[in-house]
């Protein structure tokens, strides 16, 4: 649990700015939420994937300096090992500077960084849109449905006899009432639909409200699918289309398109 005044900084980000400095984060709201309120759960490095004794996942690094730095700042790693957390600072868009007394795991270094910023899913800016800004994955999915042409009806509707809240009660504009559920935070790791215990969680909810509401569209909103031929992957299928209308990912284009076809 973070404390308060834990993340206060020396000079605030428009201090920053007027300064020259980096200011531009790299963190989402509901990242910011997620990696300060709840136990971090990482996969652990494989050693011989690797190359060193004592690897750590790269997404450890990655998490805390998206927390403590901001976009094209310096990170340091005095006795970088393999480099992981360069790796993870050339991910996130920071400068990064190591040094070790063993010349392979430099050259172990130089080789993994290279390979990541070569990589197609490099990401050496932001992590989100634009549109979104690091809105939590609420907001983003209330601006699609207003974009889609959805009237917002009822925000956190209770679904009579249900006993479930479901995200939004809309209208299309065919004048269709449907129901829809945002799956998941907007976290640059294991967010919306990843984890397994959110999809169980998902498709339980909607198998209450088709039991009390069968002639509702129930809509599944979510910034993040799981990875196909996953057993999360299985079981969303396995409830799309009777269970769950249809499942959305919010930060596909394609996707936010359907949305206007749902309930027309």
């Amino acid at each position: 649990m973070a404390s308060k005044g834990r993340f206060d900084r020396a000079l605030t980000a428009s201090q920053r700015a007027k300064r020259g400095l980096p200011h531009g984060t790299t963190l989402s709201a509901d990242d910011f939420m997620s990696l300060t309120l709840d136990v971090w759960s990482l996969q652990p490095e494989s050693a011989k994937r690797v190359g060193h004794p004592a690897p750590f996942p790269v997404e450890l690094p990655e998490q805390l300096i998206s927390l403590y730095t901001f976009e094209n700042d310096l990170v340091l790693d005095p006795f970088m090992g393999s480099g992981t957390t360069l790796v993870a600072a050339a991910r996130l868009g920071r400068r990064y500077v190591g040094y070790d007394m063993d010349a392979s795991y430099v050259e172990l270094a130089r080789t993994r960084i290279s390979e990541e910023v070569a990589a197609p899913t490099h990401r050496p800016t932001t992590l989100l849109p634009a549109a979104d800004d690091g809105r939590p994955a609420g907001q983003v999915a209330e601006a699609a449905l207003i974009a889609a042409g959805f009237t917002i009806t009822k925000t956190g509707y209770r679904v009579p006899k249900s006993g479930v809240v479901v995200s939004f009660l809309a209208t299309a504009p065919g004048g269709a009432a449907c129901l829809f559920d945002v799956a998941g935070p907007y976290t640059s790791h294991r967010g919306g639909l990843v984890r397994t215990e959110t999809v169980w969680r998902t498709v339980g909810r909607a198998a209450a409200v088709r039991t009390c509401v069968p002639n509702l569209a129930f809509v599944v909103l979510t910034t993040a699918l799981p990875r196909p031929g996953s057993d999360a992957d299985h079981t969303l299928r396995a409830a799309v289309p009777g269970t769950i209308t249809a499942v959305i990912d919010l930060l596909d284009p394609v996707d936010r398109e359907r949305l206007t076809k749902l309930v027309d």
